[in-house]
């Protein structure tokens, strides 16, 4: 080490006065950087941490973060009606009203999401009629804790005779069907044409986005709480276009994606994938069929679902 040093120094004097002067400043100038890079952020950190305006607004930065979090997160569980009754009354601010009366204005005043008043004024325009606090609590989609925020504040007044009877006629004019595109409506619509109850459009609606779509209108007697009687009913007013069908590709699609179609189950899924990678994939569903991985029927529910494309070579 010594002698590295005495050789540096030797080598140094031999260098003309104005290139030793040009080491020297190049040697200040890297100790100086690197003075600055040690010495400075922590100058900087202390003078701003010191500071309180920044202190100031830095604070109100992490409560306008906290609130906002706290507002998504509020509103996503009003979606799935997974309130408690503290962040109810934290979302709901309630005035008094009645429920027959006040515009979707006053309920969006109250906090109320747009699902939820719209199931209100649906139930409203086919007649319904809230004749005692309780009633409230039948609307699809509003939780128990918001209905609890929003009791204290209801006030009903009594509807006379005239009014009753005027709403009983909109109720008989509301109870006629009328034709419906089963793959392209939403629950709103299975209300109005077909009189479904709200909980049970959500269930079809449900379970369309499951399967993909019907290929036909005898797929929502699988739909859990519609009882054959009401199929009956309504099953002259459903129409359905297969071609908003959602199929599946059946030499890419992965696991996760066929176990999720409610036509397959585990067993299967897993002995398909095993039988498409054994063969190099599928070159026509005639050749699935062959495989005799389903039974004859529940092919025929299947095929609806599947489209064949080749794999690559």
């Amino acid at each position: 080490m010594n002698n590295n040093i005495k050789h540096w120094f030797k080598s140094f004097y031999t260098l003309h006065k104005g290139e030793q002067r040009g080491v020297l400043i190049l040697l200040f100038l890297l100790v100086l950087l690197v003075c600055i890079n040690l010495f400075l952020p922590k100058v900087i950190r202390q003078s701003a941490n010191t500071d309180p305006g920044y202190q100031k607004d830095v604070k109100q930065f992490v409560i306008a973060q906290q609130r906002l979090n706290d507002s998504l997160k509020i509103n996503e569980l009003q979606k799935k009606g997974e309130l408690t009754q503290s962040q109810a009354a934290r979302l709901i601010h309630p005035f008094p009203f009645d429920p027959n009366k006040i515009s979707e204005k006053q309920w969006k005043q109250m906090g109320l999401s747009q699902k939820q008043i719209k199931n209100i004024l649906n139930y409203r325009s086919h007649g319904g009629i809230f004749s005692k606090k309780s009633d409230l609590q039948r609307i699809y989609s509003l939780s128990e804790a918001e209905y609890l925020v929003l009791k204290p504040y209801i006030r009903i007044k009594k509807v006379n005779k005239s009014e009753k009877e005027k709403r009983g006629r909109a109720t008989a004019i509301s109870s006629r069907l009328s034709s419906l595109e089963i793959n392209n409506c939403d629950s709103g619509q299975l209300v109005r044409n077909l009189r479904l109850k709200p909980w049970l459009a959500a269930r079809v609606i449900k379970y369309r986005h499951l399967l993909g779509g019907f290929y036909s209108k005898l797929q929502l007697k699988d739909v859990y709480g519609l009882k054959p009687e009401l199929f009956q009913k309504i099953a002259p007013y459903i129409t359905v276009d297969t071609n908003r069908i959602h199929k599946i590709d059946l030499n890419h699609a992965q696991f996760k994606t066929i176990l999720h179609h409610p036509y397959f189950d585990y067993k299967t899924t897993r002995r398909l994938i095993y039988m498409r990678n054994k063969i190099h994939g599928f070159r026509s569903l005639t050749q699935l069929k062959a495989q005799h991985l389903f039974s004859d029927s529940a092919f025929n529910n299947i095929r609806h679902y599947l489209y064949i494309r080749p794999l690559k070579n």
